[in-house]
């Protein structure tokens, strides 16, 4: 049953991508952060949220906002998550998995509720 309601979903989602693909782009930047706390000062911007909203601390190294990717620098990366950190690929593959969530808000027309459940998205992001 499990399966048969991930392949409806990722029908659905690919349905999305298709109407939408004239917004499937990769073009966008990656705003770095040179700290983990200017990167949560980044999201809580972006949200418009207060500047005294507590954000997570474990590992919290990127994350995706409304369209805009945001990472600490590779050097901070390795700091904050020095077990996943240890290939030369890990921060280009943390970055890769952000934008691939950026494209599923952007094909989803900024929609993140449309995106399913969690283990869903963060499965095409993996992928």
């Amino acid at each position: 049953m499990a399966f048969s309601h991930a392949a409806v979903m990722a029908t659905s989602f690919a349905k999305r991508m298709v109407c939408n693909a004239q917004l499937f782009e990769l073009s966008h930047e990656v705003r770095l952060s040179e700290s983990q706390s200017q990167l949560g000062a980044l999201v809580l911007a972006a949200n418009r949220l207060p500047a005294l909203t507590r954000m997570p601390t474990d590992g919290f190294a990127a994350g995706v906002e409304k369209i805009e990717v945001f990472a600490v620098t590779p050097e901070q990366y390795a700091r904050l998550r020095p077990s996943t950190a240890g290939s030369p690929r890990a921060w280009a593959e943390l970055v890769a998995h952000e934008v691939v969530h950026r494209e599923q808000v952007h094909v989803l027309a900024g929609d993140e509720g449309a995106m399913g459940p969690v283990w869903f998205y963060e499965w095409l992001a993996v992928a």
